[in-house]
């Protein structure tokens, strides 16, 4: 067999290198989101816009989901993009009980704080296994019963940081999300 000259070899490897950069960009995209309605507040505002690197789920599998953070997911039921935080994943117990949001038995919220911009009355700090977001609600709000839930592997429990204006995993037709609808992170604050 003959060997190939030098300039084949470097056609070669710019084939190779250009097929990559084409599927890498199918499989991540960047994509922007705007903010339409107040299940973020106080975290984002009605109206503000996000752009995200969009996660092709199937050839890398779902992206590496972790408690804290705020993903871009389909909505089980209708298959709508919907924004929204993780609270807890496959494994964990999410109970809500006298407005007390408890992951495994451990309260989330740890300090009362000001609300910053509008949209919410009262505001709070929650954190979890080393990541803390604000969350917050209408001051006459009361929060249901849930729970308690066991979150199956595979899958993840959402609420909006704005409690009383989100429609998220307390709703029993949305539940628990699978990892496979999650398909972008909102780039951290």
């Amino acid at each position: 067999m003959r060997a190939l000259k030098l300039k084949h070899w470097i056609l070669i490897g710019w084939i190779v290198l250009s097929v990559a950069a084409v599927s890498a960009l199918l499989v991540v995209r960047p994509k922007s989101y705007v903010f339409d309605g107040p299940s973020m507040e106080p975290t984002f505002a009605q109206g503000e816009t996000v752009t995200v690197r969009k996660h092709r789920y199937g050839i890398f599998g779902p992206p590496d989901v972790k408690v804290g953070d705020v993903v871009v997911l389909t909505n089980p039921v209708d298959d709508i993009e919907i924004i929204k935080r993780v609270i807890a994943v496959g494994g964990d117990e999410v109970e809500v009980a006298e407005g007390v949001l408890r992951v495994n038995g451990e309260a989330l919220r740890t300090e009362d704080v000001e609300c910053p911009g509008e949209g919410v009355d009262v505001c709070w700090r929650e954190s979890r296994n080393g990541a803390t977001w604000i969350a917050g609600q209408a001051s006459d709000y009361r929060e249901l019963r849930v729970g308690p839930i066991a979150v199956p592997e595979g899958h993840v429990y959402v609420l909006g940081d704005h409690r009383d204006r989100s429609n998220d995993s307390r709703n029993p037709m949305i539940g628990p999300v699978p990892t496979e609808h999650v398909l972008a992170l909102v780039p951290s604050l």
